[in-house]
């Protein structure tokens, strides 16, 4: 099978020119239009995963039994005509912008199904865009058990703390760990790993941010961690100091690295936390233009539609 995928895509990998990239389909904008992935499920008896057909493993086993989703997964997996069944080449600097449109533009399917095809390479620029990749498709599974997705979880975890131990100078390493702790965070159960993954999570985004001044997603999280943290009541806080010293969150620091996060990359979900922060800073008519704002942008993945949705929610309640 993979080498009539070969056959069927080697023209459509000559493509992968900056001047061709900006052409991929990333399919309709509109919050009204957009369709995410093809739905997926997961069970907590089989643990099986649509979307692709990988079973576990770090054998590459599974190689051949990649599919062909179009054009777009050949170019980003090297499908190349060159390329034989036994050999993995590393991804040219092209393909790595591709693996990164699909995610931006939320095409998991495609990216999963591309980065599977070099799990036997274990480099840091493979391992910590598999690990993010991995967990994003893994959360949009349908009716997946909170084992199922524990399980999920720690594999992603095992993926980028492996890029860690290679390589804890890359700034998109600990952006990813945070995206990680984070998640292990909200499945906590008990307030004493919810505090430490807190912590670990600014640890992580303040390196990720001191890494790579220009990361955008690690400013844009980092405000997030710090309007969530300082939302926390004086009741929660009572609660979780039995477990240990509760962060600390500041509006004004939340504020600063949004606008941060908008100068480096302008997008929908910056404009929502700009909203948020100044909601709660009690200036009502900021809160609400920035609302107006994001209703405004064009969305591009299944995210930006969610976010639109929460501000056209958020913009009733400031009426």
């Amino acid at each position: 099978m993979l080498r009539r995928c070969i056959n069927q895509n080697k023209r459509v990998c000559t493509l992968l020119s900056s001047s061709k990239r900006d052409q991929i389909h990333t399919g309709s904008c509109h919050p009204k239009s957009y369709q995410s992935g093809s739905d997926h499920s997961g069970s907590e008896q089989d643990g099986s995963e649509q979307g692709g057909s990988y079973k576990g493993g770090s054998d590459g086993s599974y190689r051949s039994r990649v599919r062909c989703l179009g054009g777009v997964t050949a170019a980003v997996v090297g499908l190349v005509a060159a390329s034989s069944e036994s050999t993995v080449e590393p991804p040219s600097p092209d393909q790595y912008d591709v693996m990164d449109h699909l995610y931006e533009t939320g095409q998991l399917d495609e990216l999963v199904t591309g980065l599977r095809y070099y799990a036997e390479l274990e480099t840091v620029e493979l391992l910590w865009r598999r690990a993010r990749a991995e967990w994003a498709w893994n959360k949009s599974i349908k009716f997946a058990t909170g084992g199922y997705q524990a399980r999920r979880l720690q594999e992603c975890m095992d993926m980028i703390d492996k890029a860690m131990e290679l390589d804890s100078s890359v700034s998109n390493v600990h952006l990813v760990k945070a995206i990680l702790v984070k998640a292990q965070c909200q499945m906590a159960g008990s307030p004493g790993p919810q505090i430490a993954g807190m912590l670990e999570m600014k640890s992580l985004l303040e390196a990720a941010l001191e890494l790579d001044p220009d990361n955008g997603a690690a400013a844009q999280l980092l405000s997030m961690w710090h309007y969530e943290v300082a939302q926390i009541g004086w009741l929660q806080r009572r609660v979780f100091g039995f477990w240990g010293s509760v962060p600390e969150g500041s509006l004004q620091t939340a504020l600063d690295l949004a606008w941060r996060a908008q100068e480096i990359r302008a997008t929908v979900r910056n404009l929502l936390l700009l909203s948020k922060i100044y909601y709660e800073l009690s200036d009502g008519g900021k809160a609400k233009r920035y609302l107006e704002m994001a209703l405004e942008v064009p969305c591009s993945c299944q995210d930006d539609v969610e976010a639109v949705e929460e501000a056209a929610k958020l913009k009733k309640q400031l009426r």
